[in-house]
């Protein structure tokens, strides 16, 4: 249960059936990550584990994805509005952060991040609130775990991405979702293919055949793809 009337908690993600960890939008100077590690008790992070926050900074919550776990003790955050991504490696127990060349400004920033593994990733956002922006700066790769960020291609819809999954067993392929489309790429981002242009708020993958995407009006779109043949 949450005790501090100051917090607002977004998105939650678990490494295994008892250890997992819940981000907040940022309070008393800095991010709010709450841990547990037998699945029903949480804790705060100490105050020495966490860099001070930027001004109204805060994680988008619309796509359930901007908190992601990998691997055995890995994590990443994205925030708003100044489209930095936070990094643990210790189980939520102390983070680093570092700024995304992703659009900043008044309601823009990360709002869903996708790993594959513990080094290759994406982030994107956008201007989370103009559904017709073009801005070039929505989506970034690291490769390196998140400590450097460059730039890809946006999808093909308009608008910020709200939620991203990357497709298992398929480097290279994620799939995202907005209030203007749905898009995949299978390269990383080089290029993208729309597989709809009817609005979405978020999206996973379990299989290469199990991907579901959901939406406002009770919106539920299946969608599968084959391994390329190599």
């Amino acid at each position: 249960m949450n005790h501090d009337s100051t917090a607002f908690y977004d998105c939650f993600a678990f490494w295994d059936g008892t250890h997992g960890i819940a981000v907040s939008d940022a309070a008393h100077g800095k991010m709010i990550v709450i841990r547990t590690e037998d699945g029903e008790h949480w804790s705060a992070v100490a105050d020495d584990g966490m860099p001070p926050a930027l001004p109204g900074e805060g994680s988008p919550a619309a796509g359930g994805t901007c908190l992601i776990a990998q691997g055995r003790a890995r994590a990443w955050f994205g925030t708003e509005p100044h489209a930095r991504v936070y990094r643990s490696d210790d189980r939520g127990r102390h983070w680093a952060v570092v700024t995304t060349p992703i659009v900043t400004g008044e309601a823009t920033g990360v709002a869903t991040l996708a790993f594959r593994d513990e080094r290759h990733g994406m982030a994107l956002g956008g201007r989370l609130l103009k559904n017709d922006d073009r801005s070039d700066s929505v989506a970034a790769v690291t490769s390196d775990g998140g400590d450097t960020w460059t730039l890809v291609n946006p999808p093909t819809f308009s608008g910020a991405v709200y939620g991203s999954t990357v497709v298992p067993g398929m480097p290279g392929y994620v799939v995202v979702a907005g209030p203007k489309g749905l898009d995949w790429t299978g390269n990383d981002g080089r290029s993208w293919t729309s597989l709809s242009d009817s609005s979405y708020w978020a999206v996973d993958c379990t299989s290469p055949h199990a991907c579901w995407a959901v939406g406002p009006g009770g919106r539920i779109t299946s969608v599968g793809f084959e391994p390329p043949v190599r």
